[in-house]
């Protein structure tokens, strides 16, 4: 064999001996697999959860029965800006973040009433409200008594309005 081409194949021989050796050392060694149990192997199995959410110790009571005051200013998408009526809400059921209960209010002469679900956010200073035939409210804690809400509704019904709520006094 001539000498060069014996140099070329010992130097490749080499070369890939260095390359196979090192192939796997530029990496972390991996963690040992959670699914080596078998009680680890079922949680393995189960969807992921949303982000942890950071709840504070306690959310603001809201249950109990409250009433616009003052002026509620709106416009709807059919007659434009208005004066709205009296709305109330009752608070019947509070878990921590949530809540549920009716709004209620004349229409047309006519009373009627939705139920609502409702969220805090985590820092227990903004509630979320979906009434269960449309529409959304959005509010801030004030006070222990007293809340400032937006309501909106999108599409045919297309509305907006902006009103504060005071707990009633039993």
């Amino acid at each position: 064999m001539h000498s060069a081409k014996q140099y070329f194949v010992v130097f490749s021989v080499v070369l890939t001996i260095i390359v196979v050796v090192t192939a796997g050392c530029t990496g972390t060694t991996p963690a040992a697999s959670p699914a080596s149990t078998p009680a680890a192997a079922a949680i393995s199995t189960a969807p992921p959860l949303s982000p942890e959410v950071k709840q504070q110790t306690a959310f603001p009571n809201l249950v109990g029965v409250w009433t616009t005051t003052g002026a509620a200013i709106g416009h709807k998408k059919d007659s434009g800006f208005f004066i709205a009526n009296t709305t109330q809400f009752t608070i019947t059921e509070q878990q921590g973040q949530a809540f549920s209960g009716t709004k209620d209010y004349t229409k047309n002469g006519t009373a009627n009433y939705e139920n609502i679900s409702g969220v805090f956010s985590d820092d227990g200073k903004k509630i979320y409200i979906a009434e269960h035939e449309g529409g959304y409210l959005f509010g801030e804690i004030i006070g222990p008594n007293e809340i400032a809400m937006v309501y909106l509704q999108d599409g045919n019904d297309a509305a907006a309005r902006a009103f504060h709520l005071t707990r009633q006094q039993n």
